[in-house]
C-alpha cells in the first residue's frame, strides 16, 4: 500500500513541470512554424520565448532538490512490495516505448 504522503514525495511537483513543458512545446512549435524573416527572426523568437519562460523554469529547483529523496522512497517501496516493483518495471517499459516513438 502506497500512502498519499509517499505519492507526494515521489511525484510532487511533476504536474507543474508537465504543464510547463506542454506550454513550452506549444510555444516552440508556434515560433518554429512562423516563416517570417528567416533564421534571424526565428532565433529572436526563440530567445524571447526562453526569456519569458525563464522564471517558470525555477519549478525545477524543487524537483531537483527532492529527486534523491523521491528515488530513495521508490527503492524502499520496491524492496518492500513485489507488486510495486512489478508496476515500476511495467511503467519503465511503457515509458521507453513512448520515448522511441514521440507523439509529434
Amino acid at each position: 500500500h502506497v500512502t498519499a504522503e509517499q505519492v507526494m514525495r515521489i511525484f510532487g511537483g511533476l504536474e507543474d513541470l508537465h504543464r510547463l513543458h506542454m506550454q513550452l512545446l506549444l510555444d516552440l512549435h508556434s515560433v518554429l512554424e512562423r516563416d517570417e524573416g528567416g533564421l534571424e527572426e526565428t532565433l529572436l523568437g526563440l530567445g524571447g520565448l526562453f526569456g519569458a519562460a525563464a522564471p517558470h523554469l525555477r519549478a525545477y529547483a524543487g524537483y531537483i532538490d527532492g529527486h534523491a529523496h523521491a528515488m530513495a522512497e521508490v527503492e524502499r517501496l520496491a524492496a518492500a512490495s513485489p507488486a510495486w516493483a512489478d508496476f515500476l518495471r511495467q511503467q519503465s517499459n511503457a515509458a521507453y516505448c513512448l520515448t522511441t516513438d514521440p507523439p509529434f
